[in-house]
């Protein structure tokens, strides 16, 4: 939705909001990891914590800390936005192909077009274990966090060997 805003009046909307959609869920995962670092906080034996890529920086008792948390909820927020514009955008796609909306199809194939069409939600699976992924790192155990990485490793594996989301045969192998 902010990408057809930001494209909004260009010469070529449709390629606009292809390349900025792109970019968006090529970095996804990023962006979410690196906007949950000052949600992480490290306890010390003093009972005060502090951020844990800042040391320097109290969690929950400075104006820094409040900052980097509003600085970091905004971006946040837009990511979610464009996750759950994936999910309408995916929800309506049966219903656009068979309207043959060519606008519609143009403007967000670059949600489609890596996978077979019987499996056009694939991106969205994607989407949401690189969510999951980026704030596992919010959970202070270790142990936590590597049985998360690995049971959505084999969701991941399950749903492609499964659904066969990849257009060629030994690509659904390959991952």
């Amino acid at each position: 939705h902010i990408a057809v805003k930001m494209c909004r009046g260009k010469k070529n909307n449709v390629a606009c909001v292809g390349a900025v959609g792109s970019l968006v869920a090529a970095f996804f995962i990023s962006m979410v990891a690196c906007m949950v670092d000052p949600w992480k906080c490290r306890d010390h034996p003093n009972l005060q914590a502090t951020v844990l890529k800042y040391p320097t920086v109290l969690c929950w008792a400075s104006d820094e800390h409040s900052v980097m948390l509003m600085t970091s909820t905004l971006p946040l927020s837009l990511l979610l936005a464009f996750l759950a514009r994936v999910a309408q955008v995916t929800w309506m796609l049966p219903t656009k192909i068979v309207k043959n909306d060519m606008v519609f199809l143009k403007t967000y194939s670059f949600l489609f077009f890596r996978y077979r069409l019987e499996t056009y939600w694939a991106t969205l699976v994607l989407l949401l274990r690189n969510l999951v992924l980026g704030i596992t790192t919010l959970v202070p155990d270790v142990g936590i966090q590597l049985s998360v990485v690995l049971g959505l490793a084999l969701l991941q594996a399950f749903v492609v060997l499964r659904f066969a989301t990849w257009p060629l045969k030994y690509l659904n192998f390959l991952e």
